[in-house]
């Protein structure tokens, strides 16, 4: 199926939702589905999208487990899933591609999402509900598409803002593009937070690209880890253009603690993975945490940094700033 030009699957200027269905409000593929694509190679120029459509599980688009998606070009915006339900704008059981130009959520969002203004919402990734590969500035597999000027804005759930990564074989791969002005409104520990991203299961590696300006109230406003996380390469949590701390009225990601990154599982800086060093040029910077402690991040259980910076992060007053180590929790940093 190919989606491009004027084509709109539901009503962009809807109230109310334009298609409901169990799975896949607006659209539901167990194949291959090019969104923005006139031919198998041919991105289009201008292209429409996904608007208000409503289901239990992938308001927008379902993707089943055998299907690819490559999306380039539009948007998928303003649909909704259940306050139980997964993947407001995409439930991915696939492959899928995201790259150019594409869009879940609001581009134009100049301000955090809340519990009641936000674009595509859930009860677990407002943005993207992701159990097997969710591919961020890729056109292929093997082909990073370092202009990727799309991303993840906007969208709001109780666990997962912007993407929520469950299952223990999925992975999510993020090389370029923007996640932003996404919200959590959850705030327990285990199962809340992550304004950004919330990895429950799996492997995130991110090499490139920007989580900034997400908000939980709970854990983790940039990132909730609670599996296995490697970040290295040019990756960024916050807002690396500042040079001055984050306060609470100026700052990027923002959790009641650890706002950059909460980190409940094995966090890795500058490594692609458990064993294998990759320089991290970026890091977390400009955070704040609201309530509790680490505007950077807040490790609870392990965390090993060989390269990287964690910078002008703040907490509230007599809270830690930078990392903050709880418990039994294990940090080990390189020289």
């Amino acid at each position: 199926m190919f989606m491009y030009g004027s084509a709109v699957v539901g009503d962009a200027g809807a109230e109310n939702p334009s298609n409901t269905a169990v799975a896949g409000g607006g659209i539901y593929s167990t194949g291959t589905l090019y969104l923005g694509y006139s031919d198998t190679s041919t991105i289009t120029s201008t292209a429409k999208g996904i608007y208000s459509n409503s289901a239990t599980n992938g308001g927008g688009l379902y993707l089943g487990s055998d299907g690819t998606c490559y999306f380039a070009a539009g948007s998928i915006a303003s649909n909704t899933s259940t306050s139980t339900g997964y993947g407001g704008g995409v439930y991915n059981l696939g492959i899928f591609y995201m790259h150019g130009s594409a869009v879940v959520g609001l581009s134009s969002a100049v301000s955090y999402a809340t519990a009641s203004s936000y674009s595509n919402t859930a009860g677990y990734g407002g943005g993207v509900y992701n159990a097997k590969s969710f591919f961020l500035g890729y056109s292929s597999a093997d082909t990073v598409d370092s202009n990727f000027s799309g991303g993840i804005y906007y969208n709001t759930a109780s666990s997962g803002g912007g993407i929520y990564n469950e299952t223990d074989s999925s992975v999510l791969t993020m090389a370029a593009g923007t996640i932003a002005w996404n919200f959590s409104s959850g705030d327990s520990e285990d199962n809340a937070g992550g304004g950004g991203v919330y990895l429950k299961a799996g492997v995130f590696y991110m090499s490139g690209g920007i989580l900034a300006s997400n908000g939980a109230n709970g854990f983790g406003g940039g990132l909730n880890n609670q599996s296995s996380a490697f970040i290295y390469g040019s990756a960024v949590v916050g807002d690396n253009t500042k040079s001055f701390e984050a306060s609470e009225t100026s700052r990027s990601n923002y959790a009641g603690s650890g706002a950059g990154v909460y980190n409940n599982g094995d966090l890795y800086f500058g490594y692609k993975n458990s064993t294998t060093s990759e320089t991290l040029s970026g890091g977390v910077y400009y955070n704040y945490a609201t309530s509790g402690h680490a505007g950077g991040i807040y490790n609870a259980k392990t965390f090993k940094m060989d390269s990287g910076k964690v910078l002008y992060n703040a907490a509230t007053s007599g809270k830690k700033a930078g990392v903050k180590t709880g418990g039994a929790a294990s940090t080990e940093y390189s020289d």
